[in-house]
């Protein structure tokens, strides 16, 4: 279950704030990738959660569908933070070990959002439009189209 997309969001490092289209990228074996911001060139602002796995937005609960749920990840490096400052392959950018975030997730007919706040100064969210949760979910099958109709059935649009 891989997905990587343009979505709607931010991304918050220290106090540097970017706004309006995120890229995201999450995998079984790589984690989840949050990028924006940066000039041609430049790093860009991004955050990385390598504990962090596709399955974890995927539920058919019909309780936390309805209410949402969330996932608090902790330990000594569980990513990695930094506000995009630098020119590419020169090493001038700040770089801070991320210890801990906690991830809320919001279940809508017609998105997912996630909203993430970790340690050390950084905030995150984003919303999969339902137009990509079939790509997302289809490697679960039947499995994910039930999802989908469960989402149709326990949850609200988005306000």
């Amino acid at each position: 279950m891989d997905y990587s997309g343009e979505c709607e969001g931010y991304l918050l490092v220290k106090r540097l704030r970017h706004e309006g289209t995120v890229s995201v990228t999450m995998s079984e074996r790589h984690g989840l990738w949050i990028r924006c911001g940066g000039e041609a060139g430049t790093h860009g602002a991004r955050a990385t959660i390598s504990l962090f796995r596709p399955d974890m937005l995927f539920t058919q609960a019909w309780d936390r569908l309805r209410d949402g749920c969330y996932y608090e990840l902790g330990g000594t490096s569980i990513g990695g933070i930094q506000d995009g400052g630098g020119r590419l392959l020169d090493g001038d950018y700040n770089y801070w070990t991320m210890r801990s975030v906690r991830m809320d997730i919001r279940y809508c007919t017609d998105k997912i959002i996630v909203t993430m706040t970790g340690e050390p100064h950084f905030a995150a969210a984003f919303a999969i439009p339902r137009s990509h949760l079939q790509a997302l979910f289809e490697p679960r099958g039947e499995m994910g189209e039930n999802f989908l109709g469960l989402i149709d059935k326990h949850c609200k649009a988005s306000a």
